[in-house]
């Protein structure tokens, strides 16, 4: 999220009180009727159906009507590519998104600590590591925020991050991966698989 995030905060916190309240009368809708407009873009399609749900519910809560302001989102390829995405956030072309970190670990170091093996294994039953206002968040925060970002939740954390998949030539320990080419997706795995001794293909 880019900066400014305060008073994006803050609006979100007024429509979620205005929900709880019952909403505004009709003369302070009409007052918001000039509201500021505020983009958001998701690296996915509608075709990942487990995922998209809570996304477009997250989206609809802040587009409630009492809102002071108008949501305006996109999925992936309507708006913007997926590795377009952080640039447009940077520049201003969009103030909110929901991406991956696979597009983003090599510009943002700091975001590949979670998916490091060992540092936050099996958040399905330790979610509280990256809870907002953990330790850890605070300190991917602290970087982000030289960029003007700023990162309001890490996900759901469901997937253990250390997983590597092999196939005829089968990988039993971390020795076997020396002189293997590996398929990975992120900036942080191609960096452990070439300290291995493997031979890392993005994509």
């Amino acid at each position: 999220m880019k900066n400014g995030r305060r008073s994006f905060l803050k609006g979100v916190a007024t429509g979620g009180a205005s929900l709880l309240l019952g909403g505004f009368p009709l003369l302070q809708r009409l007052a918001f009727a000039q509201a500021p407009s505020y983009k958001g873009v998701t690296y996915l399609t509608p075709a990942y159906r487990d995922s998209m749900p809570a996304i477009s519910g997250f989206v609809a809560r802040l587009a409630l009507p009492a809102a002071p302001f108008r949501v305006e989102f996109f999925d992936s390829g309507s708006l913007m590519k997926a590795d377009e995405q952080v640039t447009g956030l940077k520049t201003g072309a969009i103030q909110f998104m929901f991406h991956t970190t696979s597009y983003m670990t090599e510009q943002y170091p700091i975001l590949s600590l979670p998916g490091m093996p060992g540092i936050c294994d099996k958040l399905y039953t330790h979610g509280a590591r990256l809870a907002m206002g953990s330790p850890l968040w605070t300190l991917i925060n602290q970087v982000l925020d030289r960029d003007g970002l700023f990162m309001l939740t890490a996900g759901g954390g469901v997937i253990e991050p250390e997983y590597i998949w092999s196939g005829a030539k089968r990988v039993a320990s971390l020795k076997d991966i020396a002189g293997k080419k590996c398929r990975v997706m992120s900036h942080e795995a191609q960096e452990i698989i070439s300290s291995l001794g493997g031979r890392p293909h993005r994509r």
